[in-house]
């Protein structure tokens, strides 16, 4: 084995405030700077798991969950997904928190950490998509727009 990295791994889910990418946010410059820092780079590391391009926001059941990702895909470091160019459609809502999160264990003296964030959420999906069958069931009703979920 090699490049094995222990750390926290946060997982990012979720429908469209969640899937908003970088490059829709005032903040991206101040992001792709903190991300530049070689410190940080250490810390902190990115996987995608959809992609979540423009053809992944009109789904409506996140069905890749179940799949095993493909060897295209990998986990990034801050350097690797800005030079990829990724970092645009990446979730802002996650790496805005991963960011913060590291901050805020270095202001309060905590070890450093690496910190993994998994991004998996479509922008447009319905809610039931994300709710497991028992939770949904145990609704009165309200709201209930496309049954259970399916699978």
């Amino acid at each position: 084995l090699d490049r094995v990295t222990f750390g926290d791994v946060w997982f990012c889910a979720g429908q469209s405030n969640m899937a908003l990418g970088l490059k829709h946010t005032f903040a991206e410059p101040s992001a792709i700077e903190a991300l530049s820092n070689a410190k940080l780079d250490n810390q902190l590391r990115v996987f995608d798991l959809a992609g979540m391009d423009s053809t992944h926001m009109a789904a409506t059941k996140p069905d890749y969950v179940l799949r095993f990702p493909t060897a295209t895909q990998r986990w990034m470091t801050g350097s690797t997904l800005i030079s990829s160019g990724h970092i645009h459609a990446f979730s802002s809502t996650c790496l805005y928190y991963g960011l913060r999160l590291l901050k805020r264990r270095a202001e309060s003296g905590f070890a450093a950490v690496p910190l993994g964030l998994v991004h998996g959420a479509i922008g447009g999906s319905v809610i039931e998509a994300w709710i497991d069958e028992p939770t949904y069931t145990s609704c009165d009703g309200a709201g209930k727009t496309q049954g259970p979920p399916r699978g």
